[in-house]
């Protein structure tokens, strides 16, 4: 039976921005890095903070039909420092509805990315 997400993979036009926006915005950390021979992809990219893991696939085209969802220790501080950054806001801070009873009371928000992803953040 699986158990957790591995890592989630963002489609990205450049490469060091996407990196610089995510390890400087949301405390990722580089994890490993490769080159491909995946036609239309130039190179992989990992980051890693705590247990979550980004595959950044550097390619030209990129999907949009996806997004990336990070759950915050401290939602609100979180949300003021990327508003306070410049981070385009999607959607405002609005109650989550809970999926499980330890979940009732959160709220949530989603962002945008440099290359349109979405990123929501929960907490």
């Amino acid at each position: 039976m699986f158990n957790k997400v591995d890592h989630m993979g963002l489609s990205v036009k450049d490469l060091e921005v996407s990196r610089k926006f995510y390890e400087e915005h949301f405390g990722f950390e580089k994890y490993f890095e490769m080159e491909t021979k995946i036609p239309g992809v130039d190179k992989v990219y990992f980051i890693r903070s705590g247990d979550i893991v980004i595959e950044l696939v550097h390619m030209a085209a990129v999907n949009d039909g996806y997004h990336l969802c990070l759950l915050s220790d401290n939602f609100d501080a979180d949300y003021d420092r990327l508003v306070a950054a410049g981070i385009e806001v999607m959607t405002p801070v609005q109650p989550a509805k809970p999926r499980i009873p330890e979940e009732e009371g959160r709220k949530r928000a989603m962002f945008i990315g440099p290359d349109g992803e979405k990123i929501e953040i929960r907490g």
